[in-house]
């Protein structure tokens, strides 16, 4: 589908002329784009459908399939921390033993029987993830499971990302030091936003297109990569002591929305460095293709802010 580029009304307030330039930057008809752009429709909008970009399926697909085998070698992983293990349970040991989700229907009986409710923060986040797991080795599998049954799979996930996402932080141990309660927080925050960039991958590499949930686009995350892949608690001091200009705890509180970090990019072109999480999300926003070909130009002279369409996720 054409992108269709905004027309901005000088007597639109401000707020909305911000959003009909966003929605104009993603995939989508003449004929949707007029509806959407409806004023009497932007306070009730909240989802839009976009097309899938298929070379920013095939890059994200084999690397979501990378990270069941990353996690068992105790790798790090764009929203699973290798030291966030400590602090697991067993849930994570049992998603990636080998041989242990090679079967469909008993996998997700052991996520049915799951009374997330009753579990506390750590626990909820590292069962979220096991479930995650679980859908990237079959969700993608090239016999084509049945449907029915990842579908189930995703409504579990549904209902657990907004159990995440409603009770945040409530009940989080006091016991925890400064570096383990930030890599659950920050575990946290990225497993919500990987629920919906897998939901978004899976249903545009089944259906050629999926459903952009706009308010995904207000959540935060940390996008200081060294604290991330810090391998030691004194390594994330070092790391939060150097960005922070003053006290570590200012840079472990520094979060960014996925809109300024897809705009950040648009207007300045950084590089992720080893922190997969931002590229995922930067090409699932902008395609593959457009990003990858503003990585190249970082540090060219004469480069101009740039804004392309959103790719097809989240």
């Amino acid at each position: 589908m054409a992108a269709v580029r905004a027309r901005r009304s000088d007597n639109a307030p401000i707020a909305e002329n911000d959003f009909l330039n966003y929605i104009s930057s993603l995939h989508m008809s003449e004929r949707i784009y007029a509806c959407l752009a409806n004023r009497t429709l932007l306070h009730s909008l909240t989802a839009i459908p976009l097309a899938q970009d298929p070379e920013a399926v095939r890059y994200i697909i084999p690397e979501m399939l990378r990270i069941p085998d990353q996690v068992r070698e105790g790798k790090a992983t764009p929203f699973i921390h290798p030291h966030s293990r400590d602090l697991a349970h067993g849930w994570l040991d049992s998603a990636t033993k080998p041989g242990e989700n090679d079967c469909l229907s008993p996998g997700l009986r052991d996520f049915v029987n799951i009374n997330a409710e009753s579990l506390p923060p750590a626990e909820l986040v590292s069962a979220t993830q096991a479930l995650i797991l679980f859908l990237i080795q079959h969700a993608f599998s090239t016999d084509r499971p049945e449907s029915n049954l990842i579908d189930i799979a995703f409504k579990i996930l549904a209902k657990w990302r907004n159990m995440l996402w409603t009770t945040g932080f409530q009940g989080m141990s006091d016991d925890l030091s400064p570096w383990q309660t930030w890599i659950l927080a920050e575990s946290l925050r990225r497993t919500i936003l990987m629920a919906y960039l897998l939901e978004g991958t899976y249903c545009a590499w089944t259906l050629g297109w999926c459903t952009h949930q706009l308010f995904v686009y207000a959540l935060p995350f940390s996008t200081q990569g060294g604290l991330w892949l810090a391998d030691s608690e004194e390594e994330w001091f070092a790391q939060a002591n150097d960005r922070s200009m003053g006290s570590p705890a200012a840079a472990a509180r520094e979060l960014t929305s996925l809109k300024e970090l897809t705009l950040n990019f648009a207007r300045s072109p950084f590089q992720p460095g080893d922190d997969l999480f931002q590229k995922l999300l930067l090409v699932s926003h902008h395609g593959r293709k457009s990003v990858e070909s503003r990585l190249a130009r970082i540090g060219q002279e004469g480069a101009k802010p740039w804004v392309t369409m959103m790719s097809f996720s989240l």
